[in-house]
Formats: structure tokens, sequence, C-alpha cells
């Protein structure tokens, strides 16, 4: 959660305050109503006295809220009996209330660029309410004009001929995560078919390619990935959900992609040559990575880059796209399964042996 986040809860609350008849609120009544409610809120901090002017002067401000405040004198009685007057705080206008404010220029510009990042985001061939949807928030937004800055690659469903079936069925899987059903799904795998009742919890796109996560009526604890292009078929089912305490952030930390092979993760150490070096610097393969630049044979700029994840397919299909500006050092499992693959793409040019160096 960002700062953002947390001074937004806290100009709700002294907003709530303001508002209040019932109660006179001195800065110190303020401060103690405002900590006191923080700690129950959805992002538990504490504020200090400086904090809470702060957070007053910025609600006051033309770049805030613009809210306007009346101060009056009210009594206090210490411990010691004796009574002092402070001065207490509330809107001048008692219907007024930051939450029925209009959106500033500044908040209206951020709102219509999610709209045109949502918009360029979601193919309409996957989602078709999209555009009703994006359509109702333009004119909500009204006459704010702005035109799409950025735009996101949408063939994001590969499928060949199939592609408006995949689609069909990712809606179909979008729906049944929602409302939490289970389907009955046909699968082929090459020639292999195959029907099962799956509880579906969650969708992943890895390299242009979607698959659906779930677990099956006859093993609920085991996680099925189906890529959506394997998908033949989806008919409903009356089986009752089967619930899955699925956490994504865990679940994908340890490997690339979409499939987890088992087992630890492991070092995988290797050198990354010419561009794809200043590439991979900016655009880590894995939150794991830690890489540094050493100086090649050459005397040129090498990336010495290490990161921690199960070995599986994805992985080195992910290297392979620097395939020549990289070398797997270790472990030697990972470096024999790249060499392998290296023999078996020198063999398709007729190479049989890997030219000895001169």
């Amino acid at each position: 959660m960002t700062a953002l986040n947390k001074a937004q809860i806290r100009y709700r609350i002294l907003d709530r305050c303001f508002r209040d008849t019932s109660r006179d609120y001195t800065l110190n009544d303020l401060l103690n109503t405002v900590n006191k409610l923080l700690e129950k809120s959805e992002i538990p901090h504490v504020v200090s006295e400086r904090q809470l002017y702060a957070d007053i002067a910025f609600m006051k401000s033309e770049e805030g809220f613009g809210v306007v405040l009346e101060s009056f004198r009210v009594p206090r009685t210490n411990e010691h009996g004796r009574t002092r007057f402070y001065s207490a705080y509330r809107y001048k206008d008692l219907k007024f209330s930051i939450q029925k404010l209009p959106l500033n220029h500044q908040q209206l510009r951020y709102v219509v660029n999610f709209i045109n990042s949502f918009e360029a985001s979601i193919n309409p061939a996957i989602a078709p309410w999209v555009k009703k949807t994006v359509a109702r928030m333009k004119d909500w937004v009204g006459g704010y004009d702005a035109k799409p800055i950025l735009r996101y690659d949408n063939h994001a469903l590969q499928g060949g001929v199939r592609m408006k079936e995949v689609y069909d069925y990712f809606r179909i899987l979008l729906e049944a995560i929602d409302s939490r059903k289970s389907i009955l799904m046909h699968v082929k795998s090459f020639e292999e078919e195959t029907s099962l009742c799956l509880h579906p919890f969650y969708l992943k796109q890895f390299s242009h390619r979607w698959a659906v996560f779930g677990v099956t009526t006859d093993n609920p604890n085991k996680i099925e990935v189906i890529p959506l292009d394997k998908i033949y078929g989806i008919e409903e089912s009356a089986v009752p959900y089967i619930s899955h305490p699925f956490d994504p952030e865990e679940y994908f930390e340890d490997f690339i992609g979409l499939s987890d092979p088992g087992g630890d993760p492991v070092d995988i150490h290797f050198l990354v040559y010419g561009w794809a070096a200043y590439y991979l610097a900016n655009n880590p393969l894995h939150s794991s990575q830690r890489s540094k630049w050493i100086e090649g044979e050459n005397g040129e700029k090498v990336l010495d880059a290490h990161i921690v994840v199960k070995i599986n397919e994805e992985l080195k299909f992910t290297m392979d796209s620097f395939f020549d500006n990289i070398k797997v050092l270790s472990p030697q499992s990972f470096v024999e399964l790249y060499t392998n693959s290296i023999r078996r793409s020198m063999r398709h040019y007729g190479i049989e042996e890997m030219p000895s160096k001169k």
C-alpha cells in the first residue's frame, strides 16, 4: 500500500469528524480519534501531531479539497480540575463532504488515463462488454477529452483457426471463476482426449498463451493447468464448486511461466552479451535476478547474472529468446539441457557437431 492510500484513509476520518455535530473536536481530540480509528483500518498506522497539521492544511488547499473550516472555543478540564479553552474545528457548511466533491482537473485526468489504459489492455473479442462499459465511463467523465497514449498487444489468445472458440472459452471460464461454478471440460492433447470436471479459480497468460488453473472433482488437492487452446468443449456442471486456497503471489514466486515442475529452486548462473546484456540489466528474467557488469575476454561489457528458480520448459523458452547472446554456466543439469537443445537445433541445419575453436 502506498502513502497515498494511507493519506486517503486519514482524510476520510477527518471528514467524518468535521461533519460530526454531536461532538466538538479540538486538535488533540482529532489526533486521538484519527489514531484510534487508524488502528482498526485496512492499513494500520499512527500519525503525529505534525502530520495531522499537514493533512488538515492539504484538505484546505486548492490542490486538496478546498475545505472551509470554522473554529470555535470549547472548555476542557484537566486532571487537576482546571478549565481551559481550546479551539475546536468543524465544516462551515455541515452538508459539505469531501466524498461529495466533483473530481478536479488532475483527478479527472487520472480517471481518463485509467479508462484509456483499461480499454487498450482488454481485447474486445475476449470481453465484448468492454466497449459498452468504457462508453458509460466516458459519459460519466463528461467533456474531458484525452487521446489514448498507450497500446497493449491484443493478440493475447492463441488458437489459430480456433481463435473464436478460445475467446468463447475465456469468457465462460472468467464467468465460472467469478460465480464459483464447476464446469465439464473436454481437453485434447496431441491425439489424446479427456473429459474432466474442473473447479477453476485463476487465469494466467504466458508468452501470448492463456491457461486456466483449477482442481478437479477427482483430485481436489492437485492444481491442474490447462492451456485454453487445448480445450475443445465446455459444458455446465451441477457438481458443487470446490474452493482452493490459491495464492498467486506465493504459487508463481519460484518459477517462470505457468507450470510448477516441483522440487526446489536452484541458482541459475549465466552470462549475457551484446544488446541482450543491456536489455536484461533493465528487464530482469525473474524477480530474484541479481547481476553485475564484468569485463569479457575481448574487453566488452558482459552481464554476469543469477536467478533462483525451478527449472521448467518456460525457463528454457524464455532464455532461448536471447539464444546467441547467452551462456549458461551452472547448474550442470541445465547446462546439459541447454547444450543438447543447441545440438538438436544444429542438426536441423545439417550440422552434426559443434565447431571447435581454431
